[in-house]
């Protein structure tokens, strides 16, 4: 199963209603409109990579992709009422009601990613 899970990829990245990936687009230069994209597997590495990179969270959209479409993710599900980053466990209840069944805590859908990051 080692082999087959290290050329299929996680398991939760086939279930339809998820998203395979996350983008972060932050704001760089808000005059030029010019943006520098993150991505990862997991929103709550995503959230924890902004954090720790200082990035504040006005400055980001994160989208949820799917293979055919993208969707921009409402800022309540990953910030708090001060606008700060949520952390987890925070994020996982805010994510509860947005993927039903997929998103608890200690038994989450998205713990077969890897979480890795790419990008500044």
């Amino acid at each position: 199963m080692g082999i087959i899970r290290t050329i299929l990829g996680p398991k939760s990245k086939y279930v339809d209603e998820l998203p395979f990936t996350y983008e972060a687009r932050v704001l760089v230069v808000e005059e030029l409109e010019i943006t520098n994209t993150i991505v990862s597997d997991t929103i709550c590495r995503l959230v924890e990579h902004l954090l720790e990179k200082g990035i504040d969270p006005k400055q980001v959209e994160i989208r949820e992709v799917y293979p055919d479409r993208e969707e921009l993710i409402d800022q309540a599900l990953y910030t708090n009422a001060e606008g700060r980053w949520l952390s987890r466990p925070f994020m996982c209840r805010s994510l509860k009601e947005h993927y039903p069944g997929h998103a608890k805590e200690g038994n989450c859908t998205f713990s077969d990613r890897t979480g890795e990051v790419i990008g500044n």
